[in-house]
């Protein structure tokens, strides 16, 4: 079972990274501006790769487990690195004194972070969907029905959230 691991992961990357933004704001000699980016977008990467997994796994799960599903599954996730590699080759780290510190990204950015991050989201929900309705056809129930609805509901609302946050 991966599900307490990549929770554990997930959560120990959040407070890690947590402490390193506090760090930097109320230690004096605390982590540059530099480290502070790093130590987010290292910690953003590795949080989605944990999550992702952990919806892999359920997914893996739900569908009885077939092989093919983790195959896909994988083939979504791995290039999630990539979000590290753009920061090191094109990201650079500025501190003002009205902003703080903050990231100055090619304009390409946000639409590589959301190539990177709908694939899994869309196709983790449409497997979890697909069982739903699965479940609904076979048993009826207006249970079934709502969930099925619901889970539509949730996916568009994913997607759209993944497409506001590129402005």
């Amino acid at each position: 079972k991966m599900a307490p691991w990549c929770i554990l992961v997930s959560t120990t990357v959040g407070t890690l990274f947590f402490g390193c933004i506090t760090m930097s704001h109320y230690m004096p000699g605390g982590p540059s501006c530099t480290q502070v980016i790093w130590c987010s977008i290292t910690s953003l990467t590795i949080s989605t790769i944990a999550v992702n997994m952990l919806l892999l796994e359920r997914t893996y799960l739900s569908h009885c487990r077939n092989r093919w599903v983790l195959d896909l599954g994988f083939l979504f996730i791995a290039p999630a690195p990539a979000l590290l590699y753009l920061h090191s080759r094109h990201g650079r780290a500025v501190f003002s004194k009205t902003a703080a510190c903050f990231v100055i990204y090619p304009s390409y950015f946000p639409y590589v972070r959301a190539t990177l991050d709908a694939p899994p989201n869309i196709i983790f929900s449409l497997a979890f969907i697909s069982v739903i309705y699965r479940q609904y056809r076979r048993y009826g129930g207006d249970c079934w029905a709502q969930l099925t609805h619901d889970g539509v509901m949730t996916m568009m609302m994913i997607v759209a959230s993944n497409l506001i946050c590129l402005n």
